[in-house]
């Protein structure tokens, strides 16, 4: 407390030059005296709405502030969005603002982390979210740094160094709104926000001065920007490993899993080129398990259906990194008691003189009654919900007497029976797939007939439980068209970083129906790693069955996939080349092959799949051989974009990606609230730039249009008050349209309005 007190003291001191100018009038709270140092920032945070205080009329300026009350704080303070935004039932009431600022990639921890969300913000964490609110990606040191020059904060002692700023200390309620009232007068109220996850690309622009961080304060190095692909063989220490874990949290069942991704950087700084690939050997503290997807394996019985050959093994493994990328899928063990767990990247290795560094990513494990939900396709048009109740570990829960309430998001999912009795703890039904792109999510909720006197059930009843599902449609010809069948190949990225962008192989199930649906003559399977690899040409069976080779594991060499399938060409018909990556590689032998496509004529279409990549690379591969690029935000939308090719070589036409009904739109909801209409939606760009986004609301009086805002990175939304609709009698749904830039609709889909 006494250290609390003083730091307190001295931010009184330093920060008064950074307050309002103006005297305001008698504290509006019980508990902020008008001597105390934020009061006219506590006061002007009062008055723009920002926070109300306590129902006891106290502000507890000296408390901490959790990042959940941040978020609230943040999106208030922006002048362009509403004042909130809701979530969905069941969530913590901030999920909606977190929504809201994870579609401006804000360094925010409880986007996949539920205890971040309640736990206090350490003032370092928060210089990099206001940073990163006016458009400044920096790391700690940077982001302390970038506060002090722009006159956003002193430090404790006016020292102003990093260790002045007190880094690890909790932010209060005090200083935080003190901090948005510095914004405010430095950069306005505006969310600039970031265009990519924050990674510190900015670092370099706010290189802080000697001294400023000492040696034993430094707990990692700033990544530096990737450089052309290269290794150095200085002796320096290489920089710090940056770690993405997909969630940090998991069910403590056997069957919760997460993607972790570790980049590494040479002694130079510099990223490891991506045609390389090294061993690493992964560890876990706490017996977790990890999957490792080799390969895929076809059934021709059922028309291609794909499944994974994977191998499980406890505690340690080895792998292959993607030049810099080391990918690992964690398993949770099954525990009653909850656990941390810590994995560990270990290099077997040497990059020349250099010696990588150990890196290691921490994991929760946390034991929890559950609805546990399994969804699986089969060959015959049919996908199998079942659910399972189960207690703290993972051990299943018999005797209940109840039945599970079944629906989906989109509610367009028709389940055989929404209401299957559970049997032995176990409920089950059934749907017939959809054969058209929908990216849904199922919610499952457990009711009982009876009393209970179990805790585990108790826990459980009346919850909601989701699981995401997608579904893609099948790839067909058009029979009409007569054009001359080519002689095509395919080249399909087979390096470790598809274990996460796919995991389900459908570059694999997706270029087997397309194989089948061109049923052309000459087909070539190639695919790549750090090398390029011939699997087999000729006939469409004997090619399709070569697709087994396709794996997920090591570096990417576009260049040297390129030379592979393009030395397998042999016809003089015509020539195409399909070219599937994730990944991004040296640009100049790339070009070297694509002036040799050139030379052979062979048209090169490109498909770009996830969101590290080199799209301007792609588009000129594209161009410069006369085909196309198309870019799929997830794997799922592959089929739109294979469909679209099919068409163009087999009609001559290209048929657009987005005249998919549901190919356009990524979960649109429309939800109204006690007093606003939230209306919210992702869209895919597969087709071309989509221009505006409105939704259609339909009565008996007629249609009310509203036309969406653009937010950035592909999201639109509108918030409208409730007043504006209620003199119309609404029909359930409402309808999302886009059009392109010549006003040309290209797609719509219908969602119900939530209540």
């Amino acid at each position: 407390m006494k250290a609390r007190n003083s730091f307190i003291w001295g931010v009184l001191f330093v920060l008064f030059a950074l307050l309002p100018s103006q005297v305001s009038a008698k504290s509006s709270f019980t508990d902020v005296p008008d001597r105390h140092w934020a009061k006219d920032a506590i006061e002007w945070a009062k008055n723009e709405g920002l926070t109300s205080g306590y129902q006891d009329g106290t502000f507890r300026p000296d408390q901490s502030i959790t990042e959940a009350q941040l978020v609230t704080m943040l999106v208030r303070f922006d002048c362009t969005s509403p004042s909130s935004f809701e979530a969905l039932p069941g969530e913590h009431k901030a999920m909606g603002n977190y929504r809201y600022l994870r579609s401006h990639f804000l360094p925010l921890n409880g986007f996949s982390n539920r205890y971040a969300r309640d736990a206090s913000v350490k003032r370092a964490d928060a210089a990099r979210i206001f940073s990163a609110y006016q458009g400044v990606d920096v790391t700690k040191h940077e982001a302390v740094y970038y506060l002090y020059v722009n006159d956003m904060a002193n430090g404790i002692t006016g020292k102003n160094d990093y260790l002045d700023f007190g880094p690890n200390n909790e932010l209060t309620r005090a200083e935080t709104v003190t901090f948005l009232y510095n914004m405010s007068l430095q950069q306005g109220c505006e969310l600039q926000g970031l265009n990519s996850k924050a990674t510190g690309k900015h670092n370099a622009k706010y290189s802080y001065p000697a001294n400023f961080v000492k040696d034993d304060e430094i707990n990692f190095e700033k990544p530096n920007q990737p450089s052309q692909p290269g290794i150095g063989g200085g002796v320096k220490p290489p920089t710090a490993v940056e770690v993405d874990i997909e969630k940090p949290v998991l069910t403590a069942n056997g069957k919760d899993s997460t993607f972790i991704t570790f980049t590494f950087r040479d002694c130079n700084g510099e990223l490891i080129p991506y045609e390389r690939e090294l061993e690493f050997e992964v560890s876990s503290q706490q017996e977790a398990s990890f999957k490792i997807l080799e390969y895929p394996t076809l059934d021709n019985k059922y028309d291609g259906q794909v499944s994974t050959v994977a191998e499980t093994i406890r505690r340690t493994h080895r792998v292959r990194s993607d030049g810099p990328e080391v990918t690992v899928k964690v398993i949770a063990p099954k525990t009653k008691e909850r656990t941390l767990d810590t994995i560990t990247v270990t290099p077997v290795d040497k990059t020349g003189n250099c010696t990588l560094p150990s890196a290691t990513a921490t994991l929760t494990y946390e034991p929890k009654a559950e609805v546990q939900l399994d969804v699986v396709n089969n060959p015959w048009g049919q996908t199998t919900v079942t659910a399972t109740l189960v207690r703290p570990g993972g051990e299943r829960i018999y005797g209940f007497n109840g039945y599970l309430k079944l629906e989906s998001s989109s509610g367009r999912i028709p389940f055989n029976d929404s209401y299957p009795n559970f049997y032995n703890g176990v409920a089950t039904t059934t749907f017939t797939t959809p054969r058209y792109l929908l990216k849904d999510e199922i919610t499952a909720k457990a009711i009982s007939r009876s009393t209970t006197d179990e805790d585990a059930i108790y826990s459980i009843l009346n919850k909601s439980f989701t699981v995401p599902v997608s579904f893609s449609p099948p790839i067909t010809v058009d029979t009409t068209c007569t054009a001359e069948k080519p002689e095509i190949g395919f080249l399909i990225d087979s390096s470790g970083s598809m274990k996460r962008n796919d995991e389900k192989w459908l570059r694999v199930t997706k270029t087997t129906e397309f194989i089948r649906a061109l049923n052309a003559e000459e087909n070539i399977a190639t695919h790549f790693t750090t090398s390029g690899m011939f699997l087999k040409s000729g006939a469409p069976e004997p090619v399709i069955n070569s697709l087994v080779g396709v794996k997920a594991n090591g570096g990417t060499n576009i260049a040297d996939g390129l030379h592979v399938a393009l030395n397998k060409f042999t016809t003089k018909r015509q020539r195409v080349l399909i070219l599937l990556t994730d990944g991004k590689s040296s640009k100049t032998p790339i070009l070297k092959q694509v002036e040799e496509a050139k030379r052979q004529g062979i048209r090169i279409f490109t498909i770009g799949l996830g969101k590290d990549l080199d799209e301007a690379l792609l588009k000129d591969i594209a161009r410069e051989t006369k085909g196309s690029y198309f870019h799929v935000k997830e794997n799922i939308e592959l089929s739109l974009v294979y469909q679209s090719i099919l068409q163009e070589i087999n009609c001559g036409i290209p048929l657009p990606t987005c005249s998919v009904i549901a190919s356009v739109f990524n979960s649109p909801s429309v939800k109204l609230t006690n007093r606003n209409i939230l209306m919210e939606t992702e869209v895919s760009n597969a087709c071309g730039t989509i221009n505006k986004v409105i939704v259609r609301f339909s009565s008996q009086s007629g249609d009310l249009d509203y036309e969406l805002a653009h937010r950035g990175h592909n999201f639109y939304m509108m918030n409208k008050g409730l007043f504006e609709i209620q003199d119309f009698q609404l029909a359930a749904d409402a309808t999302f349209i886009a059009y392109d830039l010549k006003g040309k609709e290209i797609a719509r889909q219908k969602v119900k309005i939530q209540k």
